[in-house]
């Protein structure tokens, strides 16, 4: 079993987050999904809320090359 597999099964709870696909392949899916969406992804389950929020998830974007563009605006009074 890989590390990541075994990193995210200590973080799940009893089930699995999609039952027919194994761990490594859901956190494949998931890592490749815009941040944008992850809000929206951690209110389907408590599995996923804690992938999501999980330093494993973003370890597996960081090795995928998942990366967004991002605009930072600044307001000021």
């Amino acid at each position: 079993m890989s590390e990541l597999t075994e990193q995210f099964l200590a973080l799940s709870v009893s089930s699995p987050l999609i039952p027919s696909l194994p761990d490594n392949v859901t956190i494949d899916i998931v890592a490749r999904v815009p941040v944008s969406h992850y809000p929206t992804l951690s209110l389907v389950s408590k599995s996923c809320r804690k992938l999501i929020a999980s330093p494993t998830l973003y370890k597996r974007r960081s090795f995928l090359g998942c990366k967004e563009q991002r605009v930072y605006a600044v307001l000021r009074k």
